[in-house]
């Protein structure tokens, strides 16, 4: 876990969100659906209302700098600052408050205690307790000096996003009338020097053909005729991204091509899977994936009904329901995660 840091941390999500939660304020969300809190309407999500969960639309999904901490806007931020959302709430229950990607967040099997993934967000102590949560949008990625030779974000940059937490009574509702705002509208826009109208090259007549073009090179008629050469137009920077630059385009092109000498992708996975047994008296037996994807989905389902039975014997005592709930739930999570595996990389069929 990380402690309560002052600096800020990459986050890259594909959900056009950001999320602000404790895991274990979530654990009724363990064995749902991934997906359960994607609605479209995100004042429409349980815990968004009962203010255990904050959610903040981005606008569009990309890679992005995020801070969480308790207390107020210092001098700098506020000068950076060009807009906030408030109104939402988290409840604290382990003493730890993660901010990031909604990828962290429970389901599908996947939940408990969070540990710190490079890239997802980050993971800050508070004591338990009700916060509200406002989220502040910095602009700071015009200002070059905040970037290195290499086009990258300093170490102290500010973050695009600054999450403060402030002490809640949890008796008070939220004020979510309003529909939540995307952060990325706050910032402003710019016109940018790509964007710029180009009055087009005139149009040049086609010159006419001459019998006998000199071989290795046109005519001086024909080089006359050719007008003057437009420069094309920069390219346009997206916002968020730092001043264009060449020498940070370079570097960009470097780190992409790095990237893919040290990860080179990998390698193709096989149509069907190779069991063999620990017995030597037993035969090995080759499986489809998608067969095998089937059965584990069925043994889990099964484990679903196994467990109702198990609350609603009436012959077993609360203490051997609980005892007999811990292996199905191990065993459980383990078939979820075989399933998850299974899903993303079993070879579908011709």
């Amino acid at each position: 876990m990380i402690p309560c840091m002052e600096r800020a941390v990459p986050v890259s999500t594909d959900h056009s969100t950001l999320a602000v939660f404790d895991s274990e304020a979530l654990e009724r969300r363990v064995r749902g659906p991934g997906d359960w809190w994607r609605l479209d309407d995100l004042r429409d999500v349980q815990e968004v209302l009962e203010g255990t969960l904050a959610l903040f639309p981005l606008g569009r999904e990309g890679n992005y700098r995020v801070l969480l901490r308790a207390g107020s806007l210092r001098p700098e931020e506020e000068r950076l600052s060009v807009g906030s959302q408030a109104g939402l709430g988290v409840r604290v229950v382990s003493g730890r408050v993660f901010a990031g990607a909604p990828e962290r967040l429970p389901g599908e099997g996947r939940g408990g205690p969070l540990r710190h993934i490079p890239g997802t967000g980050t993971l800050v102590e508070v004591p338990p307790g009700c916060y509200g949560v406002t989220a502040h949008v910095l602009a700071w990625r015009e200002d070059s000096a905040w970037y290195d030779e290499d086009g990258e974000p300093r170490p102290d940059a500010p973050p695009d996003f600054l999450f403060l937490l402030s002490p809640r009574d949890p008796t008070t509702h939220l004020p979510l009338a309003e529909p939540l705002r995307p952060l990325l509208e706050f910032l402003p826009r710019r016109e940018a020097k790509g964007r710029a109208k180009v009055v087009a090259p005139p149009r040049r007549r086609r010159p006419a053909p001459s019998p006998r073009v000199p071989r290795g090179g046109r005519t001086r008629t024909e080089q006359r005729s050719r007008g003057p050469t437009v420069a094309a137009p920069p390219p346009h920077v997206p916002e968020e991204r730092a001043p264009y630059d060449p020498s940070r385009v370079a570097a960009a092109f470097r780190e992409v091509l790095y990237g893919d000498l040290l990860h080179p992708p990998a390698a193709p996975m096989p149509r069907a899977l190779l069991l063999r047994p620990r017995d030597p008296t037993l035969l090995a037996h080759d499986l489809e994936g998608e067969s095998l994807l089937k059965k584990a989905t069925r043994v889990r389902e099964q484990l679903r009904v196994l467990e109702a039975k198990v609350n609603a014997h009436p012959r077993l005592a609360p203490w051997e329901r609980v005892e007999l709930q811990a292996p199905i739930t191990r065993v459980y999570e383990r078939l979820s995660e075989l399933v998850e595996w299974l899903s993303a990389n079993a070879a579908p069929r011709d």
